[in-house]
């Protein structure tokens, strides 16, 4: 079908006299005050498909939202992609759910070895590049994690040393920008940060679009607070990349309710640049998994439950299926400001640095009529 266009020049004249507040500044970053709603996650070498998408659709059925973003993990190493079925655009495209991607990338073997050597010399170059094709194709926003959970010493990539690490995430952004995959948010993702120099491991503020952290307990949450705070010192927002409690029996204990999710919601809220949460919620403890951390499904106590929905029911959360299309700012209505928002970025597609997530209104990778539409559609509501 033959897509309609709108004069650009006048929308263009519009979005200069509105002064758009959307686009925030880093790739895929949403407006202030809007908090994108993650899930994960899509672990191939532990469930089946049938299971991944069993705990999908029971979580958004008992949020009563379908997150925006959806989280998966790809090996580079040749040995262990191999072993890995995890088909990204049968994810993103195969359920109905045009989801976002968080995706970690991870550089371990099956033993848990990572041959710095082999990346560096371009050995890997092929898979590397077969990925990157593959992210390119997928038509959505991808949050890329290379090397998660670096530094520390029972991070996945805890082995690898600051110099290590930069040049393999130079090495890995420039096969992707060389194969085009411009549809790609490159997040610096640490865990337990404060027990390492983490400025050691740094690309760079030109390589880095997002700053990540991991939140499995408070005092992670706590311990974590100065990397937090130097995200903001470095212009970049915050996402929380993988987060659930894994103390005190998870979700099937309703007292976690106040000790980890009501600390959890607040550091976000204390925070504005922490701009977006993947929340893992998975049956840990199921045979073969991680056994020893907890049942972490939402829907596996109804107090956990009902309390997790009523706050995504707020409307700074960013969802596939808003309550309100249109209201890009998350103030509850749709008005001029949030059509100054969507005009900012009217004609911006993923490749470019005005696109935003959030005035995508049908999430097909392009600012265009059909979202000034909806967004029309609703205004004054």
């Amino acid at each position: 079908m033959r897509r309609t266009r709108a004069n650009p020049a006048i929308l263009g004249g519009l979005a200069v006299l509105f002064c758009g507040t959307a686009g925030a500044g880093q790739r895929f970053e949403p407006p202030d005050g809007r908090v994108l709603h993650g899930l994960g996650q899509y672990v191939a070498l532990f469930y089946s498909d049938a299971e991944n998408w069993q705990y999908v659709s029971e979580y958004e059925q008992a949020v009563g939202h379908v997150p925006l973003i959806y989280a998966a993990y790809r090996p580079i190493n040749p040995l262990a992609a191999v072993l890995d079925t995890t088909d990204l655009q049968d994810l993103v495209a195969g359920h109905g759910r045009p989801y976002h991607l968080n995706l970690g990338i991870y550089y371990t073997d099956p033993n848990g070895a990572i041959d710095v050597a082999a990346i560096l010399s371009g050995q890997w170059d092929a898979v590397i590049a077969d990925l990157a094709d593959e992210v390119a194709g997928l038509g959505v926003p991808c949050f890329v994690r290379p090397g998660f959970e670096f530094g520390a010493a029972d991070g996945v990539h805890g082995a690898l040393s600051g110099p290590e690490f930069v040049a393999i995430w130079h090495h890995l952004r420039a096969v992707f920008a060389a194969r085009g995959a411009t549809n790609v948010a490159w997040v610096w993702n640490a865990v337990n940060p404060a027990s390492f120099d983490y400025t050691a491991y740094y690309p760079g503020d030109e390589a880095v679009d997002w700053w990540g952290i991991n939140y499995f307990t408070v005092s992670q949450m706590t311990a974590s607070e100065q990397f937090v705070v130097d995200a903001a010192a470095h212009g970049k927002p915050v996402m929380v990349c993988e987060s659930c409690p894994i103390t005190g029996g998870g979700t099937t204990n309703p007292d976690n309710w106040q000790a980890w999710f009501v600390p959890y919601f607040q550091t976000i809220a204390r925070h504005p640049h922490i701009k977006a949460f993947t929340y893992i919620s998975d049956p840990w403890d199921r045979p073969g998994f991680w056994e020893s951390w907890p049942d972490t499904r939402i829907d596996a106590n109804e107090l956990i439950r009902a309390n997790y929905a009523a706050e995504l029911a707020a409307p700074r959360y960013v969802h596939l299926d808003p309550d309100r299309p249109g209201d890009i700012d998350g103030d509850g209505d749709v008005d001029l400001a949030d059509l100054a928002g969507l005009l900012s970025c009217y004609g911006a597609c993923l490749s470019d640095g005005r696109y935003d997530p959030v005035c995508d209104l049908d999430h097909d990778g392009c600012v265009e009529l059909a979202d000034l539409a909806a967004l029309l559609a609703g205004y004054g509501g």
